[in-house]
Order: C-alpha cells, then structure tokens, then sequence
C-alpha cells in the first residue's frame, strides 16, 4: 500500500521519526510498526486536490460522532467526486 496524505509533517514524521518527547510519539510509532511489518510500500505527500474523495471524507468524519461509522455505502454527495476520479479529472490547484 502508498499512502499519500495532504499533512506534509506527518509524511516527515514518518520518513525521519520524532522525538521521544513528541506529543504524537505514540501514535507515529504505532505507524511505523506497520510499515515496518511490511504493510506501506511507500509515503508521499500529496495536495488535498490530488485526492479529492479522501479529503471529502475526511471532513465528513469530523461530522460524525465519536467512535466507529461504517458506511454500508457511500455518502451520496461523494457521488461526483468518484465520477471525476473514475474518468482521471484534474483538479488545477488555486
């Protein structure tokens, strides 16, 4: 798996590491367990343009309650991203 994210601090993190007194330590460890088992191939950055689906979701989990939300389906207003996504649209950056 590549995992691109828009948070250009958290791709450093994850390359180069953080101190031990680092707030997120913990949980950039837990990531690095993973990559270290085998389950990243790669980490890049990416503008939230370059994937438009992933930063609709993301916001629509900020509306979400806290805990697990399983989406049997998609949110309906994700519906045109896909198609845009689907045909390789390109969304020039402001």
């Amino acid at each position: 798996m590549i995992v691109e994210l828009d948070a250009a601090v958290v791709v450093q993190f994850l390359q180069s590491g953080v101190e031990d007194t680092h707030p997120c330590t913990t949980l950039v460890m837990d990531c690095l367990s993973l990559i270290r088992e085998g389950w990243v191939s790669g980490i890049r950055h990416i503008f939230r343009e370059g994937n438009r689906c992933a930063d609709f979701l993301a916001n629509f989990a900020q509306a979400c309650p806290l805990g697990v939300t399983i989406l049997r389906d998609p949110p309906p207003d994700i519906g045109p991203l896909l198609d845009a996504d689907k045909i390789g649209l390109a969304i020039r950056r402001a």
